[in-house]
């Protein structure tokens, strides 16, 4: 039997995309023939059992610095101390002296963050040397690496260097995240082209293939070196559940996901504010949001928005501060009328959205931010409608330009929801249609160019 192995090593535990991803793959695949293998993180002892073999090995997530949470709490503090105006006695500082202290900090993180990528990226050969040595490497086993950046791509090669043995196996290597976004980005897309450079002079006969989950991405890390990058579906989706009874108990306005700044939990105080006279007349509203934190540093502007959140009564605003698992979540999803998506527009310009994905795929209409990869899929889906009295007949979400125009949006989709929750319900066959993971695995054996035959579904 041949082996579906799937390394990420950002599974820490139970709940969370990274490991819906893996446990909609890995099904998949051991339906289709295969023998199922999960590699994952050492801290992810709990989530084995589901129809999977575990094996926990590596030490760091994708995360990187925030993987160590006293040291980047360290760092943090160091910046906020650096750009403060003014010490203890409050006593100013001049812009120069501000702009001096900004300088020398950026240099110094800048150091720190180089060699710590270093010692990730021979962690994470380290690690993968031990993966191959456990399992080994059979012909035609199917190596499938869903999360990835230039640090993992580089060990990765290095690992290759060293183990022809690995030249046995098909590599399906996909990136997720976008490369032109955040302050390090330089950098990554430096260490990237380097990467891909690599690959197409010192590993071109080998069975590697490059993908991304957008076709924004696929195109931005093709640019780099010309190396073919396509784009995989989105493979965990359900049906659609029945979890509420619409509209006649009110209707419940779902943030689903961690509490992040880059997915604008910091910005659902000031909608809220704005629509709690309407529930209080009435309408019979309901807010309820996920607000676990994500990452072992809280954020502060995400602890400040909890607390102002806290302060509503729980009939009108509901917390859910613990992680979810896989059957609480997709509950949490069914349960819900309309799904809020208040995302910084910059973080996600090519990038995609799980929870976007599975929305639709259950019937739910959304709102999303313009100049993100959720506003073109929502353009493409309807057209060229724009929501002014009544909903277009296509209309499944809502584009906003600002957040400061989120509560107008959402009155006017709580006035005609039933036209939009059937118009999302309608549509909801045809995006699962295009994002499973059967067609996902499907796409990854055809590049294998027959190769792979673990079952007569292929």
């Amino acid at each position: 039997m041949q082996r579906f192995v799937l390394v990420d090593h950002s599974v820490v535990s139970v709940g969370g995309h990274h490991l819906e991803y893996a446990d909609h793959v890995l099904n998949t695949a051991a339906d289709m023939g295969y023998e199922p293998i999960l590699v994952s993180n050492r801290a992810a002892t709990d989530v084995g059992g589901a129809g999977f073999r575990l094996h926990p090995i590596y030490r760091h997530g994708v995360w990187g610095f925030i993987a160590f949470p006293k040291l980047y709490g360290a760092l943090k503090a160091v910046e906020r101390t650096l750009g403060r105006r003014g010490g203890a006695d409050q006593t100013p500082v001049t812009t120069h002296d501000s702009n001096n202290r900004a300088g020398i900090w950026s240099r110094v993180k800048s150091s720190i963050v180089h060699l710590y990528d270093k010692r990730r990226r021979v962690a994470f050969a380290q690690d993968t040397m031990r993966l191959l040595d456990s399992l080994g490497v059979r012909q035609g086993d199917v190596f499938f690496l869903p999360t990835l950046g230039a640090v993992e791509l580089h060990a990765l090669l290095d690992v290759f260097s060293r183990c022809s043995d690995a030249k046995q196996a098909q590599w399906h290597l996909l990136f997720r995240r976008d490369i032109s976004v955040d302050s390090r980005s330089a950098a990554e897309t430096r260490r990237m082209r380097q990467a891909l450079a690599r690959v197409r002079t010192a590993f071109a006969g080998w069975p590697i293939h490059f993908y991304t989950d957008t076709e924004e991405l696929s195109a931005a890390y093709a640019a780099l070196d010309q190396m073919p990058f396509q784009t995989l579906p989105i493979p965990h989706t359900r049906p659609k559940r029945d979890g509420n009874a619409g509209r006649k108990n009110g209707l419940r306005i779902a943030y689903i996901g961690d509490a992040r700044v880059e997915k604008g939990f910091h910005r659902l105080p000031v909608i809220v504010d704005a629509l709690s006279s309407q529930a209080a007349g009435g309408e019979r509203l309901r807010f309820v949001f996920q607000a676990n934190y994500g990452t072992p540093n809280r954020e502060q502007q995400v602890v400040a928005a909890q607390a102002a959140l806290q302060r509503w009564i729980p009939d009108l605003v509901e917390l859910i501060t613990e992680p979810l698992t896989s059957e609480q979540y997709w509950d949490m999803l069914a349960a819900s009328d309309i799904v809020l998506l208040p995302y910084e527009p910059q973080a996600y310009r090519a990038r995609s959205s799980g929870i976007f994905v599975e929305a639709l795929a259950v019937g739910r209409p959304v709102i999303v931010p313009a100049g993100t990869w959720m506003a073109t899929q929502l353009s493409t889906i309807q057209g060229a409608s724009q929501a002014v009295t009544e909903p277009a007949r296509d209309e499944i979400g809502l584009i906003y330009n600002d957040v400061t125009e989120v509560p107008e949006l959402l009155n006017h989709m709580i006035a005609h929801y039933a036209t939009f929750r059937r118009h999302a319900e309608a549509f909801a066959p045809q995006w699962r249609a295009r994002h499973n993971s059967l067609r996902l695995i499907s796409m990854l054996s055809d590049n294998t160019a027959g190769e792979l035959q673990p079952g007569s579904a292929l």
